[in-house]
């Protein structure tokens, strides 16, 4: 709570010394504080819970994953009733009849793994929302648009002749025309 506090405090600080006093104090302030900060880390360093490094449980989850897939393998060729299980049901380590060795771990770290695969449900949209398709797709309607605007000023031949008596304003009426449909904003200033 403390840490989100201070970040609120630092980053309001850091918008008001920048617009009442200048950008230099807006970036001294946080680079004080990340010079301070070690110097806290290493004098007080005797008064944290430093705990040692348990390593990754991507390997542990990619492995109980796996077995999740054999043992619903194995649970359709039995007829016991254990293809009724759900499919982390059937990995929990009490459930097990033989427990391999890298399973260090209790049922309730299991239910953990599976809500956190479920959360990750969410990201199976990204790839369709960022689809390569889409992309192309979306390129298409913008040359389809400016192909259509192409046509319109081709389909105008009163900005190409000269029945305004000078063939001089028709060329810049279709120049004004033109800087004002998108992608030619920079050519009229």
């Amino acid at each position: 709570m403390m840490i989100n506090i201070g970040a609120l405090i630092g980053q309001i600080g850091m918008v008001f010394a920048e617009r009442y006093v200048g950008f230099y104090l807006a970036f001294l302030l946080p680079t004080i504080m990340f010079i301070i900060a070690p110097i806290v880390m290493f004098v007080f360093g005797k008064q944290y819970h430093k705990r040692p490094p348990t390593g990754s449980v991507l390997g542990k989850t990619f492995k109980l994953v796996s077995l999740g897939f054999k043992e619903s393998r194995k649970a359709k060729k039995r007829s016991d009733g254990s293809a009724q299980q759900g499919f982390f049901e059937r990995v929990k380590p009490s459930h097990l009849q033989s427990r391999p060795s890298w399973m260090t771990f209790d049922d309730a770290w299991v239910d953990e793994v599976r809500r956190g695969l479920l959360a990750c449900r969410v990201f199976l949209w990204y790839p369709l929302c960022k689809c390569p398709c889409l992309r192309q797709f979306v390129g298409a309607l913008l040359t389809i648009s400016r192909l259509a605007c192409l046509l319109s000023d081709a389909q105008q031949p009163h900005l190409a002749s000269s029945d305004y008596g000078d063939s001089r304003y028709a060329e810049r009426h279709h120049q004004q025309h033109r800087s004002n449909r998108p992608g030619h904003f920079y050519s009229n200033l």
